[in-house]
């Protein structure tokens, strides 16, 4: 199998809009009549896809600091006590 190395000037990551029929990716207007390379990523898990979401919120809702209540007595009554 012959390999082959890519030299590259720039690179962007963009989503694929729809059009018509089929699909397009926005390029800057300097890159007219340029050969670019389109490659198509991975697709991440929803759980990856929430957790970095929750990354990208901050510390506050990081994973590791996310703590669930526990509700097995049922809720608390603040009144009763």
């Amino acid at each position: 199998m012959k390999t082959e190395q890519l030299v590259y000037h720039e690179q962007i990551m963009r989503k694929v809009a729809g059009f018509g029929n089929g699909a397009h990716v926005f390029a800057p207007k300097e890159w007219m009549n340029e050969q670019v390379l389109v490659i198509r990523l991975e697709k991440k898990s929803i759980k990856e896809q929430v957790l970095e979401s929750l990354q990208q919120c901050g510390p506050r809702w990081a994973p590791s600091t996310l703590q669930v209540p526990n509700r097995q007595h049922g809720p608390r009554n603040p009144s009763s006590e």
